[in-house]
């Protein structure tokens, strides 16, 4: 995949060199960038193969990636299309085949967008694009909405200041506010960046000074209120796509350990003072001692209340922890205790519960064979008896 994606890239460059070249010397049809595309070609052609033949032609077209292998297709279909046209409209100068072939090289500038498959951030700002797309929707309804509200107050007094006032041919009034489309084209361009507020509200003036007041008062709703409320909107469903996304969860928590790995490996050479490669407990309990090791152990979601019972948790039978046993032991203990241990948990005890129940019917039953005269044996049994069935209620509560 590193291969595929440096392949791209440098395919990408190589597009935007050969389209700068073409503006800089117009006459010079060079072969160097066709051979060049057409090695890239064959490259992305031999690699679609490769995929559809390792996953076969099933999984190519119902996998989870069946859209990102369409595209790739896509991609491929309209370069090898792209390739053939620049070999048949080479001895061809008429317009009609000259327009097929600009039209083919636009496929070219597609192969770019592979490398949104390739690059987990840029996955993840497309995936957040298309999920937010049915929030844009609305948000441009809405826009339109108040736009053409203000559009008709703006054009209604305009229009008729324009029919019946003194100044009835303002060039300016009857292109920024002449009619309500032309309004709600100004009222678009003034919170956009598209043009000055001063070009649009000086021949308003001379309509009316409510008017500015009314231009005002769209600029401040738009400003403040609906673009800072549409861009919280944005944010949240990124952030909820982010989270849903099981491909962009799995990576994020790959990072997130990759980067708990490296800080608890540097807790472990700062409590390794002698630099011995191991620490036993007296190491440990000399670190706990120090401050910044204990707010490190604290900033890894490690309780350090009792160092002697984190010591034997993470080395078990052994008197010294090395660095990996260090590292599992702390990913094994950071954090509360996941619903996954508590049912690990209960499950052990229900199966130690069983073990015992059992044990302690036979040797109840053992007892009672031997007929042992008194209550020398009487007693024994009835004890046995009240803990076997002690467990098996422990055992019916557990589950």
């Amino acid at each position: 995949e590193v291969f595929i994606v440096m392949s791209i890239l440098a395919n990408s460059l190589l597009i935007g060199a050969e389209v700068q070249y073409a503006a800089d010397y117009p006459d010079d049809h060079t072969e160097v960038f066709i051979n060049m595309n057409i090695a890239f070609t064959m490259l992305f052609l031999v690699e679609l193969l490769a995929r559809t033949w390792v996953d076969g032609l099933r999984c190519f077209w119902h996998s989870k990636d069946w859209a990102w292998n369409m595209c790739d297709l896509i991609i491929v279909m309209a370069s090898l299309a792209e390739m053939l046209t620049t070999a048949w409209a080479s001895g061809n100068t008429t317009p009609t085949i000259m327009r097929v072939f600009r039209i083919a090289r636009v496929g070219k500038a597609l192969r770019i967008q592979r490398l949104i498959r390739f690059i987990s951030a840029l996955r993840t700002l497309v995936y957040s694009i298309f999920v937010t797309m049915r929030s844009l929707v609305w948000a441009l309804i809405l826009l339109l909405m108040i736009m053409y509200i203000f559009g008709i107050v703006i054009a209604q007094f305009s229009v008729e200041h324009l029919h019946h006032g003194p100044d009835a041919h303002n060039p300016r009034l009857m292109k920024f506010w002449g009619s309500l489309w032309a309004s709600m084209l100004t009222l678009f361009q003034s919170v956009t960046g598209g043009i000055s507020w001063y070009e649009v509200t000086d021949p308003l003036q001379e309509v009316s000074g409510m008017l500015v007041g009314v231009f005002i008062m769209y600029i401040f709703l738009i400003t403040f209120a609906v673009f800072n409320v549409i861009t919280g909107i944005f944010c949240h469903s990124a952030i909820e796509t982010a989270v849903r996304d099981p491909d962009l969860a799995a990576q994020a928590e790959l990072q997130n350990r990759k980067l708990y790995i490296q800080r608890v490996k540097k807790l472990f050479h700062d409590v390794d003072e002698d630099g011995s490669g191991v620490i036993s407990l007296q190491d440990l309990e000399s670190g706990v001692k120090d401050e910044n090791v204990r707010a490190y152990f604290a900033a890894l979601d490690l309780d350090l209340s009792d160092a002697w019972t984190i010591f034997k948790l993470i080395a078990g039978k052994s008197d010294v922890i090395d660095q990996d046993t260090f590292v599992q032991g702390c990913l094994r203990l950071r954090g509360s205790a996941r619903r996954q241990d508590c049912i690990a948990t209960l499950t052990e005890m229900e199966a130690l519960l069983r073990r015992f129940s059992s044990f302690a019917k036979v040797t109840t039953q053992k007892l009672e064979s031997l007929g042992a005269p008194g209550g020398l044996v009487r007693p024994q049994t009835r004890e046995i008896s009240r803990v076997s069935q002690w467990s098996q209620s422990m055992d019916s509560a557990t589950v």
